[in-house]
């Protein structure tokens, strides 16, 4: 129950750096952009990752 919450918010994380990807879109900053939204994403990914790991963990 708790990764699943956990994951929600994951998602709802990587939601929101995608909408402050479009407002630095605006910024035209080419060179950043891509990278700066790819290791967002990224940690988010592994937030979500390790909250279903610790949870497994736990109920085993």
């Amino acid at each position: 129950m708790l990764w699943i919450v956990i994951l929600i918010i994951g998602v709802l994380k990587t939601g929101l750096y995608m909408q402050n990807f479009s407002e630095w879109e605006g910024l035209r900053l080419s060179n950043i952009k891509p990278l700066w939204i790819e290791t967002e994403r990224n940690i988010s990914m592994k937030y979500s990752v390790l909250a279903i790991f610790f949870s497994i963990l736990i109920q085993g």
